[in-house]
């Protein structure tokens, strides 16, 4: 995660590693979603909170891998993939 404000750079681990994944980000949230891991599929949707320094999950109602995310007004949407 890059700090613009303090110009410094810090790691901050998802629930579970995964490649193939989306990620956008809606006002103070930022979501990581979907993605391939242990060679399948996976639904997780890892959310930071930047106001609070803090993760929560969810899931995509299907798994997916190699899909799109945008985020628009109030919605992160995600779409397509496999």
């Amino acid at each position: 995660v890059y700090n613009l404000t303090s110009d410094s750079w810090s790691i901050k681990n998802l629930s579970a590693p995964r490649t193939a994944l989306v990620a956008t980000s809606l006002e103070n949230l930022v979501f990581f979603a979907g993605g391939f891991s242990d060679q399948n599929s996976s639904s997780l949707v890892d959310i930071y909170n930047i106001s609070s320094n803090s993760w929560s999950t969810a899931s995509l109602t299907v798994a997916r891998f190699g899909f799109v995310a945008v985020s628009i007004q109030n919605l992160a949407l995600f779409a397509g993939g496999h």
